[in-house]
């Protein structure tokens, strides 16, 4: 567990671990710095919970991704559950995590969570949406699944197979990947990964702002979507090259050179979306990219047809 000015909910999450059906080995939490009564409230349940609860204050702050990792990485069991302060687990969480970690080859479980407001009401949606129950062999699984850290269960040896100093940059902030990504990306690449439809977390949502803007008309929502899609691409780009980058030379050369082909048809995709570009412009970008393999089948790092038709549609629609 990774903690930061928690009180508010964390005693609930806490209360919930308790309840497992499978009563965990150990909690290692790390503290970024709380201001508030969290270490007080840490301090209370270690002491009368029925498991070790080791809490750690980190000397100086690291950030969610980093701090979730050093959290991890003081763990001494075989098998690792990323607890958020703010979510209530469900008595089974663990029992069912751990029942499908026993499948031959499996190192990571993501299950499904049950979106609820401040108050624990179901918001009607499952994050992420799994279909059905299903394996997923090494390297088969998407590339960028969804996979958030409340609904993983890994096995800990994971860690060890990458550097976690030298792993990609995030494509949706400044900084590295986050701890569910990069767990994510090693489980796919050594390990098989069970999705399991059942929702045993409830995520609990904390409405900031009003969401919503007004209608600003087509064309301004198109030149947003170009403006999104030209930053997006971009960094993802950089993503996959820093994923290619990191593989290459060793065992995983083969997905070093895929990561590689997938930035450059991201390259290629971004200038279609250029939002200072003139339509001719980004109509050669589209023409470029499709004689670059940008709209390859998806199984070969490409967009598929159904990108290139978005793309198309953007570009004759958008002035």
């Amino acid at each position: 567990m990774a903690t930061l000015d928690g009180e508010r909910f964390l005693g609930e999450q806490l209360r919930s671990i308790l309840r497992q059906t499978l009563s965990p080995l150990e909690l290692v939490v790390c503290d970024d710095g709380s201001a508030d009564g969290t270490l007080a409230l840490l301090e209370e349940f270690a002491r009368d919970a029925p498991f070790p609860v080791r809490v750690q204050r980190n000397e100086r702050r690291l950030g969610v991704g980093d701090n979730f990792l050093r959290a991890a990485s003081l763990c001494v069991g075989e098998l690792v559950a990323f607890a958020d302060q703010d979510d209530v687990w469900l008595e089974e969480k663990l029992a069912r995590a751990v029942a499908a970690l026993d499948a031959p080859g499996v190192g990571l479980v993501v299950h499904a969570c049950t979106v609820v407001d401040e108050g624990l009401r179901s918001l009607g949606k499952a994050v992420p949406f799994i279909r059905r129950p299903h394996l997923a062999e090494p390297l088969a699984a998407p590339r960028w699944g969804q996979a958030p850290g409340m609904a993983m269960t890994f096995e800990r040896e994971l860690l060890a197979l990458l550097p976690a100093e030298r792993r990609p940059r995030a494509h949706h902030e400044h900084g590295l990947l986050l701890h569910d990504e990069w767990v994510y990306g090693l489980a796919r690449l050594a390990r098989k990964i069970a999705f399991v439809p059942d929702e045993l977390v409830l995520y609990r949502q904390h409405p900031v702002n009003v969401e919503g803007a007004p209608d600003r008309g087509l064309r301004r929502r198109l030149g947003d979507a170009a403006t999104l899609g030209w930053e997006y691409y971009r960094r993802r780009a950089g993503q996959a090259r820093d994923w290619a980058e990191l593989l290459d030379g060793g065992p995983f050369a083969a997905e070093a050179a895929a990561w590689r082909r997938l930035a450059n048809g991201l390259e290629l995709r971004a200038e279609v979306y250029r939002p200072d570009a003139a339509r001719l412009t980004r109509a050669a970008a589209l023409r470029r990219a499709l004689r670059g393999g940008a709209y390859r089948p998806r199984s070969r790092e490409g967009f598929g047809a159904r990108g290139l038709a978005r793309d198309a549609t953007l570009l004759a629609v958008r002035g």
